[in-house]
């Protein structure tokens, strides 16, 4: 509405605009001053009243229920041990090998939806002597998993050898070969129906809460088997979602199966928005500004409910990647005529009373304008609950066994010559032993000298006797022929 403002002369001096707005229970009224010679303003425009939605203050502070939460213990971002490194080499008599890891860590995880992939490398050395000729060639790879506690391998789905390697492979004596693989481990039971597959977030579902021991089996072109242990521990999830620093809050769930963090950030003022603007955000922001607000309680006193669905939330959709559920209600004091507290219900794999879920209500600061008076608080009549589902229970886990832990016995020499330990740590120092018909034959004569020997060394006390009696002899004979000498130098005479 427009009206002209008269002078007590009768002169046009302004004119009062008044706009009344439906949400609005005051006119925004304004005068604008004009000279009527020129018409032009000529002074500046005056606020008669503003007009916008005002709150009354509340007469005591909000008290908010406390969070309500099922979920996974807070996810562990440390390992649960060392990946072990002490597993020695296992293999036949006939086949002089030595096995060593030589990847770091010994195993690493690949998601393969639906399954699971594991990647790593050993080297394999011929401990043949260099001039023995002794090739060694592996024919075929294998390989079998079990987790700590079990007391049985069980095969792998798929055993690769990357890099193009095709078998067999001979390794020349004294030389090593290095094989790259991937081992392939199907999801069992839960682990079996989660495919999350989430940009920039390893899904490796099985090792997370058991380390997995795998067994690398190499066979050569003769049947004889050796093999090596390779242990894997699950590092913990990287880069989980954290409260940032200008958060009013940061609500989450925790999901022990996919060990992934799933939650929502709510914050106020934050860039590119207006200073009391509230900002819900996942991986995408929602905006709240005071006219919004505004408008939510002013359709809260109209249709009398107090619990208002503000339609921000996501539902879960996994063709889109989204693995969970969020919905966001305002809650409006009808007394006081404002917003106090905005609602959260975060879900995750919901069925019958099984899954996670987390209810969590936030303050909403305060905006917009107030009357001086002040009003008893009315809570919101909440109609959403908080689902019932049964507590979560983790199981504990099982960090070692000693199953694997035998010391294999060191192989004998049978089939060729191989080194000794230290030639092992040291290729160029070599130990010579025998072949086997060779060996064989020397322990025969060996065999035959020492009883030559012993036999010789019983007849040693009548060897003694009879060089006795020979020395006598000896001196008596010599004392004879002194005697003649001397008789004979007396004729002479």
């Amino acid at each position: 509405m427009l009206e002209w403002v008269l002078s007590s002369e009768g002169v046009i001096v302004g004119i009062t605009i008044t706009l009344k707005m439906t949400t609005s229970p005051i006119p925004l009224s304004r005068f604008c001053p004009i000279d009527i010679t020129t018409a032009t303003l000529s002074s500046e425009v005056k606020t008669l009243s503003r007009g916008s939605w005002l709150s009354y203050r509340p007469s005591t502070p909000y008290v908010l229920p406390d969070i309500q939460r099922v979920s996974g213990a807070v996810l562990r971002e440390e390992p649960l041990r060392e990946v072990r490194k002490d597993f020695k080499t296992r293999t036949s008599p006939n086949l002089p090998v030595l096995l060593k890891v030589t990847s770091d860590p010994p195993l690493v995880a690949k998601a393969w939806n639906p399954d699971d992939q594991f990647q790593g490398s050993i080297s394999v050395f011929n401990r043949c002597l260099a001039n023995s000729n002794e090739l060694i060639s592996i024919s075929s790879v294998s390989a079998f998993y079990r987790f700590i506690g079990d007391k049985k391998y069980k095969p792998v789905k798929l055993t690769e050898i990357l890099d193009g390697v095709i078998l067999p492979v001979s390794i020349d004596p004294c030389q090593s070969r290095t094989f790259n693989f991937a081992l392939t481990v199907p999801r069992t039971g839960p682990d079996e129906k989660i495919d999350e597959r989430w940009s920039g977030r390893p899904s490796y579902l099985i090792a997370h809460h058991r380390p997995l021991r795998f067994k690398i089996a190499l066979t050569d072109v003769e049947e004889e088997e050796c093999s090596l242990v390779l242990d894997y521990v699950y590092p913990g999830p990287k880069s989980l979602p954290l409260a940032f620093e200008q958060d009013l809050a940061f609500i989450s769930i925790d999901d022990p199966f996919a060990m992934y963090r799933w939650g929502i950030h709510v914050a106020k003022g934050l860039p590119g928005t207006s200073e009391n603007a509230i900002t819900i955000k996942d991986f995408q922001n929602f905006t709240l500004d005071t006219n919004r607000m505004k408008t939510i309680v002013y359709n809260a006193l109209q249709s009398g409910e107090s619990e208002i669905d503000i339609n921000i939330g996501r539902e879960k959709d996994e063709a889109n990647f989204v693995w969970w559920s969020w919905k966001t209600w305002a809650l409006v004091d009808l007394s006081c005529q404002r917003l106090y507290a905005f609602k959260f219900l975060l879900t995750k794999d919901i069925l019958g009373t099984k899954g996670f879920a987390c209810l969590a209500y936030v303050a909403c600061p305060e905006y917009g304008e107030f009357y001086d008076e002040t009003r008893p608080i009315q809570y919101a009549a909440e109609t959403v609950e908080f689902p019932k589902l049964e507590p979560y229970i983790p199981d504990t886990p099982l960090p070692d066994d000693d199953l694997d832990d035998a010391v294999p016995d060191a192989p004998k020499a049978t089939a060729a010559a191989i080194t000794s330990t230290s030639a092992v740590a040291n290729p160029s120092a070599q130990v010579a032993v025998a072949e086997p018909e060779e060996l064989k034959q020397r322990l025969v004569s060996i065999d035959n000298s020492l009883t030559h020997i012993g036999d010789n060394l019983s007849k040693l006390p009548s060897i003694e006797n009879s060089l006795s009696r020979l020395a006598t002899s000896f001196e008596q004979f010599v004392e004879i022929l002194k005697a003649k000498e001397s008789r004979g130098d007396k004729d002479n005479n």
